[in-house]
């Protein structure tokens, strides 16, 4: 049953294409918290093989979307960050 729900998420956040296949800090925020939450999931349960598949195509996906945003600097990603309303970069200038 988990595997059902956990592939069901992997297929749901890889059909999700928005912005007419251009990602969004917001999808690459949503991609990490997806990488994120299936890898804690392995703590608490035995991992199998299915898991481990399922990472590796969140992994791809988060990889993927976020390409675009990896080396930009810290004022133009706080310009990005404000496309989405759940994200703050805190910077270390005041």
């Amino acid at each position: 049953m988990r595997s059902i729900i956990l592939l069901s998420l992997v297929f749901t956040l890889l059909a999700c294409n928005s912005n007419n296949g251009k990602s969004t800090i917001c999808d690459c925020v949503e991609a990490g918290q997806a990488v994120n939450q299936l890898s804690e999931s392995f703590f608490s349960r035995e991992a199998t093989q299915e898991g481990a598949d399922s990472l590796h195509l969140l992994i791809e996906k988060r990889d993927s979307v976020c390409k675009t945003f990896q080396e930009m600097d810290a004022i133009e990603l706080q310009e990005k960050a404000k496309e989405c309303a759940s994200l703050e970069i805190e910077t270390e200038e005041k």
